[in-house]
């Protein structure tokens, strides 16, 4: 063998162990990025860790440095970038660095939704100006859109984004924040409420408001909002044995739990089944007479007045003689009587307008002229 030959095989040799021992081009690059990044150079840090992963694209360690560097220079969206390669699976990165590299990448995302938090929150207090308001939105929308592409799965995100695409105004925007968050989190009570709320307030479209809610409530999601959201939506489209069944079945529950005694009576009214109506209604005039403005006593006091029509109706004489004019009856009074006791108190203690006009028209149908006078007196 000439020994030109043999030079050349040690040589080869000799250049083996050395890129084994220094890792390649690739690695070289990453260690000079360390380097200018504990200098404080990050310029030059990640011109040195880009070129490592130009060299080797599964090197998730020159990624985390890259990530690293961006981040000190408050870079967050390259940040990130950088930092979802390097744990992403395939990349070659040690233990010690993809846990790092995690949780600096979940600081960069807390970073971007407490300032899209923050401006939310400025954008909620501001009452002056309707211009600074929307531009203060959609800056929130723009840090909030931004944590959602760092972790796709945060349920926080896209809360607050939710919730600043409705302060804009933004409803069917809003809506389908909601949608991906429920196929994000499926569990989350919260996100079918607030869906469901802006399909039937502001987008007038009961249909999907029972339909969202409907899920939730085949989840078991059966939340006392739920319930109340699922029984109202059903009431308004005269589903009103579906709206008794969601009632009773949260009443089995909570049998003292007032909006839905209230929700049950208000049903029974509108099915004709005033005895029913006034006895739920009673249930929450002995424990909460105040709720919703005392509006359980009003509405016990109409159940009353519908009884004594119908009570009147049931005992016209069927056949009047010539020249004869029938006893007057007064039997129905009774359930005038009933409605005047339970409507009293409510009037005083609200002062509302509409009890007290109610009232006198109450005293008038039982003869009571000079109350009657009194309480209309005190709606005007």
């Amino acid at each position: 063998m000439s020994n030109k030959l043999i030079h050349l095989f040690i040589f080869a040799a000799i250049f083996s162990v050395l890129t084994a021992a220094d890792g390649g081009c690739g690695s070289a690059d990453v260690e000079g990025a360390k380097l200018y990044l504990r200098q404080g150079n990050t310029d030059d840090a990640i011109k040195a860790a880009t070129t490592a992963t130009t060299t080797d694209p599964t090197n998730g360690e020159a990624y985390y440095i890259l990530g690293k560097a961006y981040y000190v220079k408050q870079y967050n969206d390259s940040a990130a970038i950088a930092l979802k390669k390097a744990i992403s699976p395939g990349m070659k990165i040690s233990e010690a660095d993809l846990k790092d590299a995690t949780l600096l990448l979940g600081e960069v995302w807390r970073i971007e939704y407490n300032a899209g938090a923050s401006l939310f929150n400025q954008a909620y207090t501001e009452k002056s100006d309707e211009s600074t308001k929307q531009a203060l939105l959609e800056q929130a929308i723009t840090k909030l859109n931004r944590a959602i592409a760092i972790q796709p799965d945060s349920v926080a995100s896209y809360r607050a984004l939710a919730n600043s695409k409705v302060l804009l105004k933004d409803f069917n925007g809003a809506t389908e924040t909601l949608e991906k968050a429920i196929s994000i989190a499926p569990t989350d009570t919260g996100f079918y409420v607030q869906l469901a709320n802006i399909y039937a307030g502001e987008l007038k479209d009961t249909a999907k408001a029972i339909k969202t809610l409907e899920t939730a409530y085949a989840k078991n999601l059966r939340s006392p909002e739920v319930n109340r959201l699922l029984a109202t939506n059903y009431f308004l489209v005269k589903r009103y044995d579906k709206a008794e069944t969601i009632v009773q079945q949260a009443l089995a529950v909570e049998p003292n739990n007032s909006l839905m005694l209230y929700l049950y009576g208000t049903l029974l009214n509108e099915k004709k089944d005033y005895n029913g109506a006034i006895t739920q209604f009673k249930k929450v005039i002995d424990t909460n007479p105040s709720f919703l403005d005392y509006a359980c006593s009003y509405n016990a006091a109409v159940a009353y007045f519908k009884l004594a029509e119908a009570d009147e109706e049931a005992n016209k004489p069927k056949d009047k003689k010539r020249g004869k004019k029938a006893p007057e009856y007064t039997g129905h009074y009774k359930f005038y009587e009933k409605a005047i006791e339970i409507l009293k108190p409510a009037a005083e203690a609200s002062n509302s307008k509409d009890f007290w006009r109610f009232l006198g028209q109450l005293y008038a149908r039982v003869g009571k002229n000079a109350e009657a006078t009194e309480a209309l007196a005190k709606s005007k």
